[in-house]
C-alpha cells in the first residue's frame, strides 16, 4: 500500500534527519522520497515537513503524524485507520486529540 511506504519515508527522515540519507536508507532516490512525503502531505491535508536545503524540521502536525505512525511498533494503526475505515487522521493531527 502506498501510504505505508510514505510513512516509512517519513520515519526514515526522522531517523536520518537528512533527505539524501533517508532516501538511501529506504533504497530509493532522494526525489522519490521527497515526492512520497509530499504525497502523504496532500493525502492528510497538512504540511508535515518544513523544508530547507537539506532538512529543516517537522511541523507540529508532522511530529504528531510521526508519533501516530510509530504507535504500536509501526505504521499499522494509522494505515489501518486511513485505508480501512477512512478515519479522519487529518482531523486528529489538526485537533491534537490523540496522545501517544
Amino acid at each position: 500500500m502506498m501510504i505505508t511506504r510514505h510513512l516509512q519515508y517519513l520515519t526514515a527522515l526522522a531517523r536520518e534527519r537528512h533527505f539524501a540519507r533517508a532516501a538511501a536508507a529506504c533504497n530509493v532516490s532522494q526525489p522519490t522520497l521527497s515526492a512520497g512525503i509530499k504525497q502523504l502531505e496532500e493525502t492528510l491535508g497538512v504540511l508535515l515537513v518544513q523544508r530547507g536545503s537539506r532538512f529543516h524540521s517537522f511541523t507540529p502536525e508532522g511530529q504528531r503524524t510521526l508519533e501516530l505512525s510509530l504507535f504500536g511498533g509501526g505504521c499499522t494503526l494509522l494505515c489501518f485507520r486511513v485505508s480501512r475505515i477512512f478515519f479522519p487522521v487529518h482531523f486528529l493531527v489538526r485537533q491534537n486529540t490523540v496522545r501517544v
